[in-house]
């Protein structure tokens, strides 16, 4: 059977007692147009993706000049809003909390939520023998609020370039939300300020944690580092060399050597970023440059205007940055 129409004919033939042979119950899926035009899927397929990787690219170079903005401005809720969205969503899951005791290490959802509740139920609703009226009558000192980096002039930089050092403030206490740091020039003037901090916690119901309170000396150039002893309550604080304040690395050597380190780590610890940007097929290499100025850079220079820079510094940023 060569002629093409008999061909033809024996295939429907057959395909119609392949059909009749199929129970009522069943589905048959037929795929018709045997000759479909394979050139004219492909040049749909191509047009869908360069389509889509267009958007892709309009919609990064979006967020990086939003992000960028949110920096520059030092609005650090929206900053870490627009970083997670280009990060891309987390592994789904929830971290193991400790129990209230510190012995037990929950891993279950509904226990880390109650455990949780009753964290902020015995912080937030705790007795205080102090009215109102007490309260306004408390002698007020003179403070500053800090919203962006330049208010009232603290972290100008130029001022150390001057020739002649005039002191015009002196900070004892960083207050952040629930953290509180305390500043002094001498052990004994800690000790002093750590006891009112203390008394001052007891009259209005709270309770100062000596797990999570330390302490940390920085000598004067030159001098030798001595441990500190600050007590509270007759409890000795943990002397640390260095500890974390709201995203800044102190340490006792009075350098930045420590916090450029972690920046540098934290700003080459691209992530997710490799999958969502850096390895994404049909996103201009400007785009991927504006998601680097915007997150990279400013992830590496955050809380920069704080930092007494030396050249050995510049000299790994840069590295960081190439």
């Amino acid at each position: 059977m060569t002629n093409p129409m008999d061909v033809k004919g024996r295939f429907y033939e057959e395909l119609d007692l392949l059909i009749a042979s199929v129970p009522q119950t069943d589905k048959l899926v037929l795929l018709g147009d045997f000759n479909a035009r394979k050139t004219a899927f492909n040049n749909i397929r191509q047009t869908v993706q360069t389509e889509l990787r267009n958007m892709q690219d309009s919609w990064l170079s979006k967020k990086a000049d939003e992000t960028q903005i949110f920096a520059d401005s030092n609005n650090v809720r929206c900053l870490y809003e627009a970083l997670n969205t280009v990060y891309g969503p987390r592994s789904s899951g929830s971290s193991p909390v400790l129990n209230a005791d510190g012995t037990k290490l929950l891993t279950d959802r509904k226990q880390i939520l109650e455990i949780w509740a009753e964290h902020f139920n015995s912080a937030l609703n705790r007795s205080s023998s102090i009215t109102n009226d007490v309260i306004d009558r408390l002698p007020q000192s003179k403070w500053y609020r800090i919203k962006y980096r330049t208010d009232n002039k603290l972290f100008n930089i130029r001022r150390m370039q001057a020739a002649t050092k005039v002191k015009e403030n002196r900070i004892r206490d960083l207050l952040f939300a629930d953290d509180c740091a305390l500043n002094a020039t001498n052990e004994h003037t800690m000790q002093l300020e750590m006891d009112r901090s203390s008394t001052a916690c007891d009259n209005f119901g709270l309770t100062t944690s000596t797990k999570k309170t330390e302490v940390m000396y920085q000598p004067a150039p030159g001098k030798p580092h001595t441990n500190p002893e600050i007590t509270v309550k007759g409890q000795t604080l943990q002397a640390v060399h260095k500890f974390t304040y709201l995203g800044s690395t102190l340490t006792n050597a009075v350098n930045i050597d420590v916090e450029v380190n972690n920046r540098i780590a934290k700003a080459c610890a691209f992530g997710r970023l490799h999958k969502n940007v850096w390895d994404r097929r049909g996103i201009r290499l400007t785009t991927k440059l504006e998601v680097y100025r915007a997150v990279i850079l400013s992830t590496l220079l955050y809380a920069c205007e704080t930092w007494t820079i030396c050249s050995r510094h510049g000299n790994g940023s840069s590295i960081a940055s190439i």
